[in-house]
């Protein structure tokens, strides 16, 4: 639910002189809000104090709450995680396909425990899920990208000969990464002492399933 942003903006000068930094800690803040207490727990209110801005600042740079949501996952969380992932290729030969996939697992649960959230604000309604949808054609951006760059590293891995050529590049980078995604949902849904295998667990057991007799 969008909210009444009809508040009166009143920044001060201070905040008025650091335009920059302060749409940094808004959309910092909204991230750590929503992982603190949940979306419904992400007021506009709750954003403004855990940033230490004025409430009404946030509209200076936001049309309201979703939108501060939205350009979270857009320009904080996802640009360094897609970063981190063209990256991914280029490793290839270099340290060990068990090593640098166990890395990218072990931040890409990282990444989902951040974005699961604040996905859930986008989806909750019609309207706002096209509107992400959209967004993310017009800039060719999604979850499949990731998906891509470990597809594309493993075939690197393949034709270098340190990773079996039975593998299925893209089939292995979309189990790597849905299992991530489903032990990141199962946590809140199940608990995560009721899983059957701890993050470690099953970072170390999906890894092996790919490198297994490679190294």
């Amino acid at each position: 639910m969008q909210e009444n942003h009809s508040i009166e903006a009143s920044t001060s000068f201070s905040e008025a002189s650091t335009e920059p930094n302060t749409r940094e800690r808004i959309l910092r803040s909204a991230i750590a809000v929503v992982r603190a207490q949940g979306i419904a727990g992400a007021t506009t209110r709750a954003i403004a104090t855990e940033a230490g801005v004025a409430e009404g600042s946030i509209y200076r740079h936001f049309e309201d709450k979703i939108d501060v949501v939205q350009t979270a996952v857009r320009e904080y969380l996802v640009p360094s995680y897609i970063q981190m992932m063209h990256a991914l290729p280029d490793a290839a030969g270099t340290n060990t396909p068990k090593a640098h996939l166990s890395d990218v697992l072990r931040k890409t649960i990282a990444y989902y425990r951040d974005l699961v959230p604040l996905l859930a604000a986008l989806y909750s309604e019609n309207e706002l899920r096209e509107r992400f949808k959209r967004e993310t054609h017009a800039g060719n951006r999604g979850p499949h990208r990731a998906s891509e760059a470990v597809a594309a590293y493993i075939a690197r891995e393949i034709s270098l000969g340190r990773l079996s050529a039975a593998i299925d590049p893209q089939g292995a980078a979309q189990m790597l990464l849905g299992a991530c995604f489903q032990q990141v949902f199962f946590e809140p849904v199940v608990g995560s002492e009721r899983l059957q295998l701890s993050e470690r667990a099953l970072i170390a057991k999906i890894v092996q399933n790919v490198t297994r007799g490679s190294e």
